[in-house]
């Protein structure tokens, strides 16, 4: 074997078996060509179910109205690739906060297609929304606690202690 080719393989087994981010190649039209098992897990497609289909369906129906699948891919060949962060879709119709990277796939100086690489942030996402909350919560309580405090100092009342 050349060292291309085995360099090529061992490339192909490490991206089959990566099961963290959802990996898979898409045609020059957005069409799914490979599916690794990252993908398979994240998304609940076998690869018999999705290869073939179009990657727009990982999408909301906003995003397809407005033509975003389609834009992202031009943005990709101009650009060398497109990164994004938003809600897609699995194939029971749950949707999961996902960063997503495509980029142009040539070969040979040819344009062939697209990877696409996807990372479940749910959690993150899920995270940093708790901590706007609290903030957003912390900062209301500040802002009673010294409206309180102005109308008592103004006000006065017996059981508020002044110190001179």
């Amino acid at each position: 074997k050349s060292e291309e080719s085995y360099t090529n393989e061992t490339y192909r087994i490490l991206v089959t078996n990566v099961k963290d981010y959802a990996i898979f190649l898409i045609d020059t039209q957005g069409y799914i060509t490979t599916w690794n098992a990252g993908a398979q897990i994240l998304k609940q497609y076998k690869p018999e179910e999705i290869i073939g289909k179009h990657f727009s369906l990982f999408y909301g129906t906003e995003d397809n109205e407005n033509g975003k699948p389609k834009r992202e891919l031009e943005i990709a060949m101009k650009e060398g690739k497109v990164e994004d962060e938003g809600w897609r879709y699995k194939k029971d119709g749950t949707r999961f906060w996902a960063s997503v990277t495509i980029a142009p796939v040539y070969r040979e100086g040819i344009h062939i297609g697209f990877s696409k690489v996807t990372r479940d942030l749910t959690e993150r996402k899920a995270a940093e929304t708790r901590l706007i909350a609290a903030f957003e919560e912390a900062s209301k309580l500040k802002s009673d606690f010294l409206a309180n405090m102005s109308h008592e100092i103004r006000y006065g009342r017996s059981d508020v202690v002044c110190l001179r």
